[in-house]
């Protein structure tokens, strides 16, 4: 078959084989992409029945318009045989991965949830899966999970194709109604979502048998064993919400995909997802749909000239520009364009991407208040009426649109919206090549900016008209590389980390993707995601590139505040907010690097103020909320840290480090009970992924509750991960600290030595240098204790909060009663005086 040519395609090689047909890659020469083939066995190319059902497929997929959803674009006949064309992902089935190792916790719930959100829409559009298996769920290049192969399709309440009691799919994945020949619904593919998650988080199927009339009966009959029993760091929830998956009975299952999809949002600690399937009108409020209405129609572009000349006038009577011409402080937020193309790559960065670059060209004007895209962002699904939002967001306008990508072009309009006024217009409609990307987001934003402020200056537009990069291309491989940022695992990070590297190769002056490689290499260090020092000096070099070419860069800046953190550089930490200061800066990065710099500079008492600040001004400002919380923890206020971290947990979900400073909290105030409860919800959630030292403040807290066992237990599995990380990179001197501290915990005084030893005879230096303090303090070495305080004093390592702070977790309440505690501290006194009267 390859090289031979069917309709317009050209096969070029074979991707697999399966009970229900062949699929080719194949190249389309009409649109310059690749495509999967589908053809019918040779064996039942003569079935009516099943080429009946292969053009069902054709149907039902290309009905469902999803980035989870493999797209069909056209089906055909060929020498007798059926075909279809459908998107080519390059990617690895789950199958596979599963087949190469391990799948951690934190990526297998990942796939699920995302698998689950497909499905969700799937299901919504009254279409089911019927075959939902490790094989038909792939993730693409950039990690995005796509189900294939809806070669089993059904639209609800259409007929079978196959006789009476035949049970069409593959056995160990299908639900026990179905195995019994009963109707299938929405519930049985959940069944099958729940196989392929016990299979990743296992490696093993829930039931297996050499026939497959074995593994039916076993389905039908017999109970799967929990997770946890193949893979002790499983925890109870999650144990649970799998069973819960495969239970025999549908009515004891997760009735709706959305269903389970929460429940493995909550125990990823991600903010719950507001559903939306309406995409035309977003359901964002009556004032949209009008619009929307409007906007199903392609308006001609001298309408589209007569509607943007007018739209001051539109802004006048939204009440954005006052009576007498003077201009009001108009706050705006831009919401991500909801996209209409159905590939993944485009619905995961373009449209962010068009949106972000709106949103920061609108934040340097003056006149207007910008929501920072950090947090519009996290509306992107948002099925909330726009006045919801708004309110929520405290702004006066947002900013909405579409978009779709067709071929080598893109489509789209943008809309602003006065909410209070319900004055609406459409402010751009563009249809241009995908090479004129900039050209399109320049329209955009003058565009806008003339409808908000009535009028812009020419300094105004030369800013607005400022391409976000010197080619598409490099700012296509800095979007693809912010998307696996998002992530927050290691795989995301590798996968970002080679977008960003090609964007610099290709624009070597895009402040934004040195600094996503520094932010790549810094997680590498701080998580022990895969490197030592090294990583560090890198993250380091790369935020100073930026800062070259952007001496602006906020995000370069906070950057370097967190390097300099782990260099236990309290003063270079504290310069970078002083830098910000100088610049004149209030806008909301500005205020978010002087807190972070301050917290992490050791002046945690002067970030508060900062943090409540962007609070007042941006109310969901995830990031600023999660500072708060263990601000105020280090500056030692323990019940105002519960009440944000509550607070936190209320508004955005669980997060295993405000789980760990709650703990910290309570541990401080002497509510151990709690404090042990957060503890433990924090070590779940982290999983493979975990932050070492929450497992130093837990073993702790129970030596100190009286439960020996426990604490040997908590700090025995700190040290397990600890070793993992360290192995792998020997010099990352944050893991060496922590396992000496977790050593110091379990009293083995030898290898904490050994470690702390290692530590030292590197050079190295760290804010956590309290854990090897600790470690010192376990194992009865005071003396070298207080001798390294003096040396942090001496080298401007502010660590006094530490201390001021009375942290029980540390297990350092008592101090002040030690002789010569005074002397111990005296050179931190004197540093923190200085730097508190010179920043």
């Amino acid at each position: 078959m390859i090289g031979r040519t069917i309709g317009r395609y050209k096969i070029v090689a074979k991707i697999g084989e399966g009970g229900m047909g062949t699929v080719w890659k194949a190249e389309d020469p009409l649109l310059d992409r690749s495509v999967a083939l589908k053809f019918l066995p040779e064996s039942l190319s003569t079935s009516t029945d099943a080429r009946k059902r292969l053009l069902r497929e054709a149907r039902s997929a290309s009905d469902l318009h999803h980035s989870g959803i493999a797209t069909v674009y056209d089906a055909g006949e060929e020498d007798d045989r059926v075909y279809i064309a459908m998107q080519f992902i390059d990617g690895k089935t789950v199958a596979a991965r599963i087949g190469e190792g391990t799948v951690s916790i934190s990526e297998a719930t990942r796939i699920a949830r995302e698998a689950c959100e497909a499905l969700g829409h799937a299901h919504s559009g009254g279409v089911l899966h019927r075959d939902v298996t490790a094989r038909n769920i792939m993730t693409a290049e950039d990690g995005h999970v796509v189900i294939v192969d809806f070669g089993l399709a059904l639209p609800e309440g259409a007929s079978r194709l196959t006789r009476s009691g035949v049970a069409i799919g593959t056995t160990a994945y299908l639900a026990p109604e179905v195995l019994r020949g009963e109707k299938s619904d929405q519930r049985s593919d959940i069944y099958g979502l729940g196989v392929v998650l016990y299979e990743m988080l296992t490696g093993k199927l829930p039931f297996i048998a050499e026939r497959h009339e074995a593994v039916s009966y076993m389905a039908v009959h017999e109970d799967a064993k929990p997770p946890s029993q193949h893979r002790v760091e499983i925890d109870t929830e999650l144990d649970r919400m799998v069973l819960k998956a495969l239970a025999k009975d549908p009515a004891e299952r997760y009735q709706t995909s959305q269903e389970f999809e929460a429940d493995l949002r909550a125990i990823r600690g991600e903010s719950p997802r507001v559903d939306t399937d309406a995409p035309v009108t977003i359901r964002r409020s009556g004032v949209v749909e009008r619009v929307s209405r409007l906007l199903r129609r392609p308006l001609p572009w001298a309408i589209m000239a007569l509607i943007i000349v007018v739209a001051g006038a539109v802004v006048w009577k939204a009440g954005l520009i006052g009576l007498d011409g003077a201009q009001r402080l108009t706050k705006v937020a831009v919401l991500p364009l909801v996209n209409y193309d159905v590939s993944p790559s485009e619905n995961n960065y373009l449209a962010e991407g068009i949106s972000e670059t709106l949103a920061a060209r609108l934040s340097e004007l003056s006149g207007l208040r910008v929501t920072p895209w950090s947090t519009s962002r996290r509306f992107s699904d948002a099925s909330m009426d726009l006045r919801d939002i708004a309110k929520a967001l405290r702004v006066d306008v947002i900013i909405v649109g579409t978009l779709r990508r067709l071929g080598d072009r893109i489509q789209g309009r943008v809309m602003l919206v006065d909410v209070k006024s319900d004055a609406q217009h459409v402010v751009e409609e563009f249809e241009e090549p995908y090479t004129d990307l900039f050209q399109v987001q320049k329209k955009i934003a003058i565009a806008a900016a003339s409808s908000l402020k009535g009028r812009i200056t020419g300094q105004e537009q030369t800013q607005l008209a400022r391409p976000a990069a010197q080619s598409v291309e490099a700012y296509e491989h800095y979007l693809r590389g912010g998307l696996g940022l998002q992530e927050d695992t290691t795989e995301g990070d590798n996968r970002a980390l080679a977008f960003f590297e090609k964007a610099v190769d290709i624009d070597p002056n895009l402040a934004e993707a040195y600094v996503g490689i520094g932010v790549v290499y810094q997680n590498r260090f701080f998580y022990g995601r895969g490197g030592g020092v090294k990583s560090l000096e890198v993250a380091e070099t790369n935020f100073r590139k930026a800062l070259e070419r952007d001496p602006q860069s906020a995000a370069a800046r906070r950057g370097l505040v967190r390097v300099f953190m782990e260099w236990g550089k309290s003063e270079e930490c504290l310069k970078q907010g002083q830098a910000m200061l100088q610049a004149d800066r209030e806008d909301i990065d500005a205020l978010s690097v002087r807190g972070e710099a301050y917290v992490l500079g050791g002046l945690p008492d002067k970030a508060v103020p900062l943090f409540q600040r962007i609070i007042e001004l941006d109310p969901e400002n995830q990031g600023a909320h999660w500072y708060l919380v263990f601000t105020h923890v280090w500056a030692g206020q323990n019940d105002e840290a519960l009440e944000a971290g509550q607070t936190f947990i209320s508004k955005f979900g669980e997060d295993p480090e405000v789980h760990t400073w709650i703990a910290v909290s309570y541990h401080n105030l002497g509510e151990w009970d709690a404090a042990a409860v957060h503890y433990d919800r924090a070590i779940a959630l982290f999983g493979d992924e975990s932050n070492m030292y929450v497992f130093i403040y837990a073993g702790i807290l129970h030596k100190q509750m009286g439960d020996p066992e426990r604490a040997r237990e908590i700090f025995s599995a700190g040290v397990e991960i600890s070793k993992k990380k360290l192995a792998a990179y020997p010099d990352n001197h944050r893991v060496r600290d922590i396992i000496a501290g977790l050593y110091g915990g379990l009293g083995d005084k030898e290898l904490f030595l050994k470690h702390a030893q290692a530590f030292f005879a590197a050079g190295h230096r760290s804010y956590a240098f309290s854990y090897i303090a600790s470690g010192y303090l376990a194992v009865g070495e005071r003396d070298r204790w207080c001798e390294l305080l003096r040396q942090c004093g001496r080298g401007g390592q502010n660590i006094l909060w530490i201390f001021e702070g009375a942290n029980a977790a540390e297990g350092l309440a008592n101090l002040s009663e030690f002789p010569g505690w005074e002397e111990c501290i005296d050179e931190l006194r004197k540093l923190d005086k200085r730097l508190r009267a010179q920043y």
